[in-house]
């Protein structure tokens, strides 16, 4: 997502809920350090700013998995 067509579609957050630490942003970038390993379901939705009937949602399961260090 995020790129200049970016602009013409608003995202957010439909259903389910994302990893504590990463947000969503309207452009549609998803960013931050997720804070706990888990699966997480969600539907996220896109809205024309040019129409707003016209619509997109997509869902999707994030997997995370814990780092390890050595």
């Amino acid at each position: 997502a995020g790129g200049p067509a970016s602009s013409v579609f608003n995202w957010n957050l439909n259903g389910g809920v994302l990893p504590p630490g990463l947000t969503l942003a309207s452009t549609g970038v998803l960013s931050g350090v997720p804070e706990r390993d888990g699966v997480y379901t969600l539907s996220v939705r896109a809205t024309s700013n040019l129409d707003p009937n016209a619509t997109a949602t997509g869902d999707y399961s994030l997997q995370i998995l814990a780092r390890t260090l050595t």
